[in-house]
């Protein structure tokens, strides 16, 4: 699993809601918390939001000091220029007719954030070009990452705690 992703979404896509990729990934009762600069995903340039584990379970306040978010970042047009050179990224991909959305984990995670931010961007992917960061190499093709994504339920229960 990585803790940053760049999903190529085609420029005529349309974005689920919010709503739909939390019940697509997580289901309906996961406490999450949000900050959106749009009501409608398509529109917004950002999306943050994190599960709530300690609101699951109360365990998980004695086991991590911070809920760390999903930063989820949409890129359109010269936006995306402007992305790849602030993270000194060399173009391997051709992003003429796309748009990127850019998902990066914050620091002091454990392994079930990352599989929470990988059920995110399984929904967000789908039928999309996928990359992951690499430490060593930088952001490399990703299509088959994801096979291997623990189920919902199996997330769930991770934060659940069951």
């Amino acid at each position: 699993m990585y803790s940053k992703y760049i999903i190529l979404i085609d420029k005529n896509a349309t974005l689920p809601s919010r709503s739909s990729i939390v019940e697509r990934a997580w289901g309906k009762d996961v406490p999450i918390s949000f900050v959106q600069d749009n009501e409608v995903l398509n529109d917004a340039s950002y999306l943050d939001f994190k599960v709530n584990k300690w609101e699951a379970n109360g365990k998980w306040s004695e086991m991590q000091d911070q809920e760390p978010l999903i930063r989820v970042e949409i890129f359109r047009e010269e936006r995306i220029a402007d992305f790849m050179r602030e993270n000194e990224l060399q173009c391997t991909f051709d992003y003429e007719g796309y748009f990127l959305v850019a998902l990066e984990l914050d620091d002091g995670w454990h392994e079930v954030d990352q599989f929470l931010l990988a059920r995110v961007v399984n929904v967000l992917a789908e039928n999309q070009k996928l990359y992951a960061y690499d430490d060593v190499k930088g952001y490399i093709d990703c299509g088959d990452c994801l096979q291997s994504l623990p189920s919902k339920e199996a997330v769930r229960k991770s934060v659940f705690l069951n």
